[in-house]
């Protein structure tokens, strides 16, 4: 496994005193050297599908972790690098883990990947959205940072897009809801952190199972609400 290390540089966050991250890439493996190595991972004679995936998305993972883009890969299809990111406030350390600098593994299209997606393309609108409504960004358990888990009892980070936010806890129009299977729901009524767009409340005993969540706040002066798109379990 990979032991190198992920080689970025920080810089001020535009239009802030925070600080963030961005990747500085040693170089750009080729499909070549991608398949060499997947064969080299591969276990068993006359492997498979199933079998080649794991040798191939473990290189892919692997390389890009350590800073190492991939050209696109099946005739110019679609290629791999991470990215990074993430702020600390002025007086605090860098982004420096994997998870404060936001690390993803991110795709992109090849010459062929893209010129394939341009001539499947048939755009369909869906929905008209006429007013600003809260945009999630992530919501996990506090304590384990678990990406749309509960516990109750515990703290759920929630942690908005938007700009311009206002959330009160006790407010008239600002809850944080839960909706239970059977179409019932409750509020949270304890919110121990509220800072601009992270808001932290405490989930109500009693819940069990997928739950759904929906937030209200203020935003530019007026109450607006979003339910949040996964279900939490």
């Amino acid at each position: 496994m990979s032991k190198e290390t992920f080689t970025h540089s920080t810089h001020p966050v535009v239009n802030s005193d925070n600080t963030t991250t961005t990747p500085v890439f040693r170089g750009t493996k080729t499909a070549a050297e991608l398949y060499a190595e997947a064969d080299r991972r591969v276990v068993g004679p006359n492997p498979k599908a199933e079998q080649y995936a794991p040798a191939i998305f473990t290189t892919i993972i692997d390389w890009c972790i350590a800073t190492n883009k991939i050209e696109p890969l099946g005739g110019g299809l679609i290629g791999f690098q991470c990215s990074s990111g993430g702020s600390s406030a002025p007086g605090e350390p860098p982004p420096h883990t994997f998870e404060d600098m936001c690390i993803a593994l991110c795709g992109y299209f090849g010459p062929e990947g893209r010129a394939r997606a341009e001539a499947a393309f048939v755009p369909e609108r869906v929905a008209e959205l006429n007013r600003i409504s809260p945009v999630f960004t992530s919501v996990c358990e506090s304590e384990s940072k678990a990406p749309n888990h509960y516990v109750c009892g515990k703290g759920l980070t929630i942690v908005l897009a938007n700009r311009k936010i206002k959330f009160v806890p006790g407010k008239e129009g600002h809850w944080v809801r839960f909706r239970k299977s059977d179409g019932t729901h409750v509020d949270s009524a304890v919110y121990p952190h509220v800072k601009g767009s992270t808001i932290v409340c405490i989930v109500p005993m009693g819940l069990t199972g997928n739950i759904e969540l929906e937030i209200s706040l203020e935003i530019n002066g007026s109450i607006r609400s979003a339910v949040y798109p996964f279900v939490l379990g």
